[in-house]
Parts: C-alpha cells; structure tokens; sequence
C-alpha cells in the first residue's frame, strides 16, 4: 500500500488532527470549484469559500500546482493503477493506447489534470521527485513495451504523446460532444504512430 503525503511538504512531520481537517476541508472546496471553473480558478475565492484565509490555504498549497496536484490525486492514482495492469499485457500497443485514451477521457472532464500531468512529464524523475513522477515511471512502462514490439516509432516518448494527447482534448473543446471527438481525433492520431513495413522490393 503507498503512503501518500501531502504534496510539497514530504520531509515534514504529519499534520495535526485540527490542520488536517482544515486542509481536507479547504481540497474538499477546491475540488468542487476547480471543477466548475476550471485549473486557473482563483485562489482568494476558494479560501472565501472555504472559510479560511488566504495565509491558510498557502499553508496547506504553497502554489497553485501543489493545490491541483492535490485535486488531481484520485485522478492520478485511477491512471497508475491502470497502467500497472495494463503492463503485463500481450498486446503492448492495444494496453498503450487504452491507457492514453484513459488519459484524454479523465482531461476532458477534468482540466486540472492536464496541467498537474504537463508539470509532472517535464521533470527529470530525480530521486526526491520519485512520488510526484509515479504516473510517468509507470506509463513509460506501457511506451517501452510497445517500441520493443515494434507497434511504435522509436522517436516517440511519453512526453510526445502527452503533447499529442493535449492537443486533442484542446482540439474538441469546442465541439457539441467534446468526447466523441475527441475519440475521432484519437483514432486518427493511433494511425501515425505505428511504423510502416517495408514495401517489398525496396531498400
């Protein structure tokens, strides 16, 4: 079982059973108001909403990021769980691209998430940054998998396809159904990631 701890404060004692009600409660208000307004939601009016001041909430969330990493957490550990049995399958590309369609599914409904996975696919995975890089440990799995079966190009990297993923979730925004095409565009994207055999008879 992961223990998990609070983000930005790993090296610090456990909370208080007073300051651990507050901080649930101040995520409790900010996951619900993320989730109206979206990733760039003021952090005044969810201290206002919470009840508390804005010195509280900094407390708890230094920075925003620390605040959505929070709100996303469920989110992230739902993708590493899957990744993690997706990782002994015997269709490597298939598991790869039901793990990235999980990912744009959990982006379209929930935006935080797209930062929170943007910050985390751009950090070297050092080793005090082990915890905050579990969902790109696990997926790079699932990209190594499919390379060494030949069902990916070899230039690509988890990075890549986040930027690949991200640009289809901002490409269906605007659309009725947000989902379907983004599914659309999925499909299409699937196609140009798998190399192309040789024609016979050329070099």
């Amino acid at each position: 079982m992961v223990m998990r701890t609070t983000s930005g404060s790993r090296s610090q004692r456990p909370l208080r059973a007073d300051a651990e009600r507050n901080r649930k409660h101040i995520l409790k208000v900010a996951q619900k108001f993320i989730s109206k307004i979206g990733p760039e939601a003021p952090l005044e009016e969810i201290a206002r909403l919470a009840k508390v001041g804005i010195g509280t909430l900094y407390r708890h969330f230094p920075t925003r990021l620390d605040l959505l990493e929070a709100v996303c957490e469920d989110q992230k550990e739902e993708l590493i769980e899957l990744a993690v049995q997706l990782q002994d399958s015997t269709l490597p590309e298939e598991a790869l691209l039901s793990w990235l369609w999980a990912v744009i599914e959990k982006i379209t409904t929930f935006k935080a998430l797209k930062i929170v996975l943007q910050s985390e696919f751009s950090r070297d995975g050092g080793e005090l940054q082990t915890e905050r890089v579990r969902v790109a440990s696990v997926a790079q799995v699932l990209v190594e998998r499919a390379k060494a079966a030949n069902g990916l190009y070899r230039n690509l990297d988890m990075g890549r396809l986040l930027r690949l993923v991200n640009a289809i979730v901002s490409a269906a925004e605007g659309a009725d159904e947000p989902l379907i095409e983004a599914k659309a565009l999925f499909e299409i994207m699937t196609r140009g990631l798998r190399p192309t055999p040789p024609i016979k008879g050329r070099a």
